[in-house]
């Protein structure tokens, strides 16, 4: 019994010796398994690396080649590699005269009732050499909405449902501290020392003043000088500047510089409120709230266009109607070459437009009389506007369209969709001013029974179709305005 016992006990000490050792064995292989994870693991991210640099190094490479063009490259996500950059192109230098059109368009200008001699203007795509035309200087990559922009544009369906879009500006807290920031945005002449604060708006029809030190309320004069203010001239404008932060308020374009390798950025207004000046109609005692056009913000220079400056007018009666845009374009280095105007009645004979005119500006303003069509036409006694622009502008001029409150609303919307719609290789329309004067505007409605003929009035348009339709130009590349 004895002898049995310490046979058991032998065998089991011999089998835990065993199960020790299977146990070490089993330890040592998990250590080495780990340090051969360990060294793939490392691998894997040396690895890694090198291909992430292998890809830089491709994407670089394919940015530089001339297989591709460079609208390709920003469509296939190619950009330019940090700190490269084109050679500069010689494009001759001088100024870019205009070839001859097929058409040349004749107006006369009258002064004092006497009749001067005929203008001809000749418009049509200009004689850039093909290395120049090569190259984009403003290639559009995208379009950037604000958060302020965003937030309105999710919402305005639920704000027109529940006519809430005033309510939400003067009482919603993060609301009232964007418009405040916008206004301060938009100052480029302020006062300082004991007026410090006070800020001064003028768009050539209207000026304003707004105390930006006073955030409890929105303390603003329209055409009228505080008291306190009287006997002082303003300060002269100065450039406009977005600093830090200045995203969440204004929206934004990018752009890229072909012959330099650049990206840049153009701010322009947010689409917010009912589309005119953020507090229009939404204070009673300030009804000209929604005449004032100095909270639209201009192109910071046009530099960088290397063919021609144009402006479309359609609709100015008179020079005031194009004054704000041409004064203040031009203050921020972004003057026009031409100044194309068709007359809103086509009648050459009731037209005083050109006697408005200042003496500076005669030279360049052309006026032309063709009646104009909803629709492309061939018929020569009618004229569809942005079939015309498209056909006698080049990809590196810088066109601008103006569509004018006494545009019949048809009209103005058919030419938006033709641009909208068109799928060419370049956009003919870099910059739009379109008085949209859509019936489902209901905080406007008082305004425009007292402003607008019947025709004038987008009865089919909604608020939020024109949030809609202005987002979709800007996405396009164009700085689309909703207030002229």
């Amino acid at each position: 019994m004895n002898h049995f016992r310490r046979m058991t006990m032998m065998r089991h000490r011999s089998l835990l010796l065993l199960l020790l050792q299977l146990f070490l064995l089993h330890a040592q292989g998990q250590q080495d398994s780990l340090s051969s994870t360990d060294r793939n693991l490392r691998g894997d991210v040396v690895s890694i690396e090198q291909k992430e640099r292998k890809l830089r190094s491709n994407l670089d490479a394919r940015w530089k080649s001339t297989k591709l063009t460079t609208e390709q490259k920003v469509a296939m996500g190619i950009f330019p590699p940090e700190g490269y950059t084109y050679p500069v192109t010689d494009t001759g230098g001088g100024d870019i005269p205009p070839a001859q059109p097929e058409g040349t368009l004749t107006i006369v200008d009258t002064v004092e009732g006497e009749a001067q001699v005929d203008q001809v203007m000749d418009i049509t795509a200009n004689t850039m050499t093909a290395a120049a035309r090569a190259k984009n200087r403003r290639l559009f990559i995208r379009y950037e909405p604000s958060k302020w922009e965003t937030g309105w544009v999710d919402h305005i369906e639920d704000m027109v449902t529940h006519k809430s879009i005033c309510k939400t500006l003067l009482n919603g807290k993060h609301q009232t501290e964007n418009l405040h920031k916008y206004l301060e945005l938009l100052c480029t002449r302020q006062l300082e020392g004991p007026y410090e604060g006070w800020c001064y708006y003028h768009d050539h029809n209207h000026f304003m003043w707004y105390n930006s030190k006073n955030k409890n309320m929105f303390e603003v004069f329209i055409d009228k000088t505080p008291l306190m203010l009287e006997g002082i001239d303003p300060p002269p404008p100065q450039p406009l500047v977005f600093g830090e932060g200045a995203e969440l308020i204004a929206s934004k374009f990018v752009f890229l510089d072909e012959v330099t390798g650049q990206i840049y950025e153009e701010y322009i207004e947010p689409l917010v409120g009912t589309l005119r000046f953020p507090l229009a109609e939404c204070v009673k005692k300030r009804p000209l709230l929604a005449d004032l056009a100095s909270f639209v913000i201009p192109p910071p220079s046009l530099s960088r266009v290397e063919g021609r400056t144009i402006l479309y007018d359609v609709g100015s009666s008179d020079w005031s109607r194009m004054e704000h845009i041409v004064e203040t374009w031009s203050a921020n280095d972004a003057s026009f070459q031409w100044l194309i105007s068709y007359a809103p009645n086509g009648n050459e004979a009731q037209d005083a437009f050109l006697k408005t005119v200042p003496e500076a500006h005669k030279s360049k303003i052309f006026r032309h009389y063709f009646p104009l069509t909803s629709a492309p036409t061939k018929a020569k006694t009618e004229l569809f506007l942005p079939k015309k622009i498209k056909d006698e502008t080049a990809p590196n001029d810088y066109v601008m369209l103006k569509l004018d409150r006494v545009v019949p609303a048809n009209l103005k919307q058919q030419y938006v969709q033709y641009i909208l719609d068109d799928k060419s290789d370049h956009i003919h329309v870099d910059e739009l001013f379109w008085e949209i004067n859509a019936a489902g505007n209901y905080v406007l409605q008082q305004y425009f029974d007292a402003n607008l003929q019947a025709d004038q009035l987008a009865s089919d348009m909604t608020l939020p179709d024109a949030y809609y339709m202005l987002q979709a130009l800007r996405k396009k590349g164009i700085r689309a305005h909703a207030w002229i």
